[in-house]
């Protein structure tokens, strides 16, 4: 399996399970943010939006608010 198949299989887990999804990237925001300390709190939620995202999921607050 290569790395756009891997990518694809996220997208489709992503957009069957959205809330799951969303969870599992916020705890990882979670975990990352306690390693670091606090120290890279607004790159690591930059980053969660990313791969939100990417994978075609909703942001919380899409009005920007």
């Amino acid at each position: 399996m290569d790395f756009n198949e891997i990518v694809d299989q996220a997208k489709k887990l992503a957009g069957e399970h959205p809330e799951q999804a969303k969870a599992a990237l916020e705890k990882a925001e979670g975990i990352l943010d306690e390693r670091t300390g606090g120290k890279f709190t607004d790159q690591i939620t930059k980053g969660g939006d990313a791969i939100e995202g990417q994978l075609g999921l909703q942001p919380d607050n899409p009005t920007g608010q």
